[in-house]
């Protein structure tokens, strides 16, 4: 049986806090421990991301529920500009302005 997209972060969040903070260096390690790519010195990278990776929208979301179930928190300072970014958005979306 396969893992959902959900276990697979979970578990890379359980062993990696650079990943609970950084959704970036999260889709390098996922692309690469679960979906087998090979991304140093890969010269079919791009093809290979079509092809084998999963959509790095769905890893994100994924992050984003874990931690707001309260599992495997970024740190302190991470969630602080998490928060700001997202109060920011939310201003911007009510006031009918576009965000960066």
């Amino acid at each position: 049986m396969t893992n959902t997209i959900r276990q697979n972060v979970e578990w890379i969040l359980s062993k990696s806090e650079k990943c609970r903070n950084d959704d970036k260096y999260l889709l390098l390690i996922y692309w690469n421990k679960i979906n087998g790519i090979k991304l140093n010195d890969n010269p079919n990278l791009a093809e290979d991301l079509l092809e084998k990776g999963q959509s790095a929208s769905s890893i994100i979301r994924a992050r984003s529920l874990i931690q707001s179930e309260g599992h495997y928190p970024p740190t302190a300072e991470v969630a602080l500009r998490r928060r700001s970014k997202e109060a920011n958005m939310r201003s911007a979306v009510i006031n009918g302005q576009v965000a960066e």
